[in-house]
């Protein structure tokens, strides 16, 4: 586990700048010895003549407006390098794939549109980059599903490798920095909840612009609007929403429990403008956490794992996280899931319970931690 302490970068819930690492990246090779082997775990991936192509997807907040994103890796090895120079370009992938298993034979398809270009040749060390704002933007709003990208040599006469997210130096790895706003208040066209305790399922008590409305997922899911009475909400099987907001109430916080919160995949915000708890099993994506209350993820793992399991990491931008778990000598894992953990200034990470080391988490398998100025780690060992 390592702790980073970096310089002042304010992330509250407005315009902020973040650069995320990659959820996923391969490469995938066409020569017949290469047409069905999988590269996933690889420290290299490339572009190299037609032959080569690189595949990458990351994570960016569902609702978010991306203001720029630009995409840079770095290279480990030229190969011939791109002396012509000839165009390497970025596409939009159209369907899923999985970093540990898609080879040339089984590789997605993807968007015949460019989507940005690059004919530099840089050097061992040197970067490439290309603009994707505009793919970002749809990948946030969700006007396309978020399959992430390719990268395409246009021409039979050049090579170049670069590092991928298993590379062993940090600052090779893939990038996305990205200037974005997260919206500061409930989205229009929201489902509220209609208050107290209830099942958070098909069928439960939503209300949409004042009407009774059945669950649907993908929707902007709000608990508490000033005037009601919080209460105990369970979740009756599989729920998605698109974005998660804690308002205030008349009386008590939300505690949500049982079933399985789904991120899809994303990147899903979840604000907290007044406390509340989660003990339901999160999956599949990351969290960003915004809003000056306290989220309590309470699923501590007593049964020997992680009950959250998503893997995209967590990036706090304010209040408070609060997380659960126990010591290594119980199995070592947290309420957090895994992936690196950012925590920005005026925020707060909070390690509850019976365990006290950073490198306990998940087995070790929580990923870098990153203390921006302002933000505070507190451990509060039983």
């Amino acid at each position: 586990m390592v702790i980073a302490v970096a310089g002042i970068h304010p992330l509250f819930a407005d315009t902020a700048s973040f650069t995320f690492t990659p959820a996923a990246d391969t490469r995938i090779i066409s020569d017949s010895w290469g047409v069905n082997t999988n590269y996933g775990s690889d420290a290299e991936m490339g572009i190299y003549n037609a032959r080569d192509r690189s595949l990458l997807r990351f994570l960016v907040p569902v609702g978010a407006t991306i203001q720029s994103a630009n995409l840079s890796v770095t290279i480990t090895g030229t190969y011939g390098g791109n002396p012509v120079p000839q165009s390497m370009d970025v596409y939009r992938l159209t369907g899923s794939w999985a970093e540990n298993s898609v080879t040339w034979n089984t590789q997605p398809g993807f968007d015949g549109a460019v989507q940005a270009s690059s004919t530099a040749n840089p050097g061992i060390g040197g970067t490439l980059t290309w603009d994707v704002t505009s793919l970002a933007n749809q990948w946030a709003s969700g006007s396309v599903a978020n399959n992430g990208l390719i990268i395409i040599n246009n021409g039979n006469n050049n090579g170049l490798h670069f590092a991928t997210r298993e590379y062993s130096n940090a600052s090779y790895q893939p990038a996305l920095a990205t200037t974005f706003t997260t919206p500061t208040s409930v989205p229009s066209g929201a489902y509220v909840w209609s208050g107290g305790s209830g099942s958070w399922g098909e069928g439960s008590p939503w209300l949409d612009g004042g009407s009774a409305v059945t669950w649907s997922n993908e929707k902007d899911t709000v608990f508490g609007h000033g005037s009601d009475t919080a209460g105990a909400v369970t979740i009756s099987g599989t729920v998605t929403p698109r974005t998660l907001w804690f308002q205030s109430t008349n009386s008590g916080s939300y505690a949500v429990s049982g079933g399985t919160i789904d991120f899809g995949g994303a990147m899903r915000i979840v604000d907290t403008a007044a406390d509340a708890s989660i003990s339901s099993a999160i999956t599949n994506g990351a969290l960003f956490k915004q809003g000056s209350g306290k989220l309590s993820l309470t699923s501590s793992g007593m049964g020997g794992s992680s009950v959250n399991t998503f893997t995209g990491g967590t990036i706090i931008s304010g209040g408070t996280l609060e997380i659960y778990g126990r010591s290594a000598d119980n199995g070592g894992y947290t309420s957090i899931g895994t992936g690196p953990v950012t925590i920005h200034g005026g925020a707060t990470l909070v390690s509850a319970n019976d365990w006290a080391t950073g490198n306990e988490w998940n087995g070790g398998n929580v990923g870098k931690i990153t203390i921006h100025a302002g933000g505070t780690w507190t451990i509060n060992a039983a």
